[in-house]
């Protein structure tokens, strides 16, 4: 089964699928939204951090041995 993505449309207060999204400027993004057809603008950076277990298994924020 393929999942949807879906968004809040804060217009309809319901959650809707992303039909289609474009860039509008700096880090910015349309996303049209069905079947309403609203346009929500979200930034597009990163918006989620990684787990500490992920930074472990890279060896992020381990010292390295001197001699």
């Amino acid at each position: 089964m393929k999942s949807t993505r879906t968004t809040f449309c804060g217009e309809c207060r319901a959650l809707r699928w992303v039909e289609d999204w474009s860039e509008m400027r700096d880090e910015m993004l349309a996303i049209v939204l069905g079947p309403c057809g609203h346009i929500v603008e979200r930034t597009a950076r990163l918006e989620w951090a990684p787990g500490r277990g992920l930074v472990s298994i890279a060896g992020v924020g381990r010292h390295a041995a001197t001699s």
